[in-house]
């Protein structure tokens, strides 16, 4: 059963830091009144080595008692002492191999979070050796590339053209020689002739030293925007060359009223002979003189949306 600790001979113990010995308990005032010292089971010699952990702090005691008045010898204490220092050892083991447990534990946890993140991402994850052989790859990496066994311990020459391999390995020995991230466009080129495009990130690894000891990177798939963008930027000139060929005269004018451009046609009907005599000047002066005036406001509503000038 439990002892009370305004009863417990190891409260005393605790206070020591020491081996406490009590040879008989009913000579000593600290315990003499004690219940367990006057009724059964009647205790007499008690001893106690505090068991202190590493920084300090007195967890507990290991104690030996008896009914009968005793003491300890020299040898005695310091079995007692030892005893306890196992005693303290054995509960550091203890604490930390669950620490250890906790830990172990914590990064099962987080493996199975960047396993699912690799798993399931579009995204292309990888990272290399020194000596360009893959250390990792996510699906998403095998399936762009339509490879099927595994590329874990392989370089880029096992999979794909040599001039493509090469540009990839170029980048990479760029990444560890200059130690910075950098961006890349890069293509996958498959063997039916068709490819995809990748904007890469790549950036180099290091061990605890500092030293380089690979590389990393993230592909995103652009090929689509980049196909976008290619056809805005057909249109934009398609676009350009018809109002640079029109008989229209055209002028783009800022929210200042100041021209910032005009075409060929406008050029003609203003009585310029270059684009840049008329560029940068207000629009209102290459007006009559008596007509400023209305022609002014009537910009600022355009500008201000309230009309249109035809």
């Amino acid at each position: 059963r439990e002892t009370p600790r305004e009863e417990s001979f190891c409260v005393h113990a605790l206070e020591s830091h020491d081996i406490l010995v009590i040879p008989d308990a009913r000579l000593d005032p600290r315990v003499a009144d004690y219940r367990c010292v006057r009724e059964a089971p009647y205790f007499r010699f008690y001893a106690g080595a505090p068991l202190i952990a590493a920084d300090g702090e007195v967890l507990g005691t290991l104690c030996v008692a008896d009914t009968a008045p005793r003491n300890l010898s020299a040898i005695q204490r310091k079995q007692l002492a030892v005893l306890a220092a196992q005693v303290m050892a054995q509960l550091e083991i203890r604490r930390q191999a669950a620490q250890l447990a906790n830990t172990v534990q914590d990064m099962r946890d987080t493996k199975r979070m960047f396993d699912g993140v690799l798993k399931h991402t579009d995204v292309l994850i990888y990272a290399k050796d020194v000596a360009g052989r893959f250390v990792m790859v996510n699906p998403a990496v095998q399936d762009a590339a339509r490879i099927a066994e595994d590329m874990v311990g392989r370089s880029d020459y096992d999979f794909f053209d040599h001039d493509l391999a090469d540009e990839y390995r170029r980048n990479d020995q760029r990444i560890m020689a200059s130690g910075q991230r950098q961006v890349f466009t890069e293509r996958i080129v498959h063997s039916d002739g068709s490819h995809r495009t990748y904007q890469s990130t790549k950036f180099p690894v290091y061990d605890e030293v500092g030293n380089v000891i690979g590389i990393a990177g993230v592909s995103t798939d652009v090929t689509e925007l980049e196909a976008e963008r290619a056809a805005h930027e057909e249109a934009e000139g398609r676009l350009r060359t018809l109002v640079e060929q029109s008989p229209v005269a055209i002028i783009v004018i800022s929210q200042t009223g100041v021209l910032t451009y005009v075409n060929p046609a406008a050029v003609t009907l203003c009585g310029a002979t270059d684009k840049t005599e008329l560029q940068g000047r207000r629009a209102v002066d290459l007006t009559a003189a008596d007509e400023r005036e209305n022609i002014a406001a009537l910009i600022d509503s355009v500008l201000d949306g309230e009309s249109t000038m035809t």
